[in-house]
């Protein structure tokens, strides 16, 4: 088994008003990383790899992580999971993904 480490996956985003566009970035960039493999070889990825994205500014070097920056970074945080969760059941085969399992997923978020 590899190692949640091994399987990370590191994105620098450079842009001068990345502050104006991180959400959107961010929400694209989490549907570009697939999650779902139907490979029983790649299978188990998806549930250990991870993407860190860091933000730069031509400005100002790394978006920093000051308290008026924590918004946007929830915020595209949360937009990220949303998206990979709708990208890793859509990209589910029926055979895998029926009524019944998705229906135990959703229970599963709604439970927390």
């Amino acid at each position: 088994h590899s190692s949640a480490r091994e399987n990370l996956v590191q994105i620098c985003v450079i842009d001068q008003e990345i502050e104006k566009f991180m959400c959107p970035v961010a929400a694209a960039i989490a549907r570009a990383i697939p999650l779902y493999h139907s490979k029983s070889s790649l299978k188990e990825l998806a549930p250990t790899s991870g993407v860190n994205v860091t933000f730069y500014s031509d400005n100002a070097g790394e978006v920093p992580t000051h308290p008026s920056a924590e918004k946007e970074y929830e915020t595209a945080s949360a937009v990220c999971n949303g998206v990979r969760l709708a990208a890793q059941l859509g990209d589910m085969p029926p055979a895998e993904l029926s009524p019944d399992t998705y229906a135990q997923k959703c229970q599963e978020i709604a439970n927390g």
